[in-house]
């Protein structure tokens, strides 16, 4: 090659080269924000939480989120991670909200039956990159997932009939008290039942109707006594007004990818006698 030609060429990458540099520097980095997140379709179980993101293009060309990736640790646990293909566009000097939906199922991150029983809630921590403008920018967000409440098992009241010195026809209010903003399905209840300190009532009832979310239910369980098994205590004891009561056992669920799980309660109070 002539020297003339040599130097041509050489005059004309310097000059590219300076012009990607210039070019590189008028673009800037886009941001990005966390904006809020909201649960999509809970249940007791599961729920799909979406997180939303802002984006930000401060330059005077338009571009697009080309991926988005994903790390979700959810009480210490790696629970999910993975890639989105986004394609979202992004208008010169303005904004786009990004949504990222996460599937979540409780008991895949609980160590236990007991662990959904007694956890209030649990801490997540989200973090990944979008990839923007040939940048990628990191993000991350730290918070807790709150766990559904079980619904709460109490004996609201006790009508006696028929009271005599041999026996007496009872009637059992058990209340369920479904304090979650979702409807909760039960698939049975397993229950024992004591007045004072004797006990009185046992058994399985399967047809338990759906509790509203934020509203309760009453189960009627009949039950005749006999006062020659259970004693004369049993007797002075439906005589009175009130007196103290406990209920414990299962409530039974098909939980989603599980199956039929048994959960305990219990709880303890005092009960009106009525007649």
């Amino acid at each position: 090659m002539k020297p003339n030609m040599m130097i041509l060429v050489g005059s004309i990458l310097v000059v590219m080269l300076a012009g990607c540099t210039a070019i590189e520097q008028l673009i800037q980095k886009p941001t990005v924000q966390f904006k809020d997140v909201k649960l999509k379709d809970p249940s007791l179980f599961d729920a799909t939480f979406v997180f939303a993101f802002e984006v930000h293009n401060p330059n005077l060309i338009g571009g697009s989120i080309s991926q988005l990736t994903y790390d979700f640790d959810v009480n210490g646990q790696n629970f999910l991670e993975g890639v989105l293909d986004q394609g979202i566009s992004i208008p010169a000097g303005g904004s786009s909200v990004v949504e990222l939906p996460l599937q979540v199922e409780y008991l895949g991150f609980l160590n236990s039956v007991a662990d959904f029983v007694h956890k209030d809630a649990v801490p997540y921590d989200l973090k990944g990159t979008f990839r923007v403008l040939g940048f990628d920018i990191p993000y991350r967000k730290t918070g807790s997932i709150d766990i559904p409440d079980l619904p709460k098992v109490s004996v609201s009241a006790v009508e006696i009939e028929n009271l005599s010195m041999m026996g007496a026809s009872l009637v059992f209010s058990v209340e369920l008290d479904n304090r979650n903003p979702f409807a909760v399905n039960l698939g049975g209840l397993d229950y024992q039942i004591t007045l004072g300190d004797t006990p009185f009532a046992e058994g399985v009832s399967r047809s338990v109707p759906p509790v509203a979310g934020g509203s309760k239910t009453t189960l009627e369980i009949p039950l005749d006594v006999n006062f020659l098994q259970l004693g004369q205590a049993a007797y002075n004891l439906l005589t009175q007004t009130a007196t103290g009561y406990g209920i414990s056992g299962n409530m039974n669920f098909d939980v989603p990818a599980l199956g039929e799980k048994q959960f305990p309660f219990s709880h303890s109070g005092n009960v009106s006698l009525r007649r």
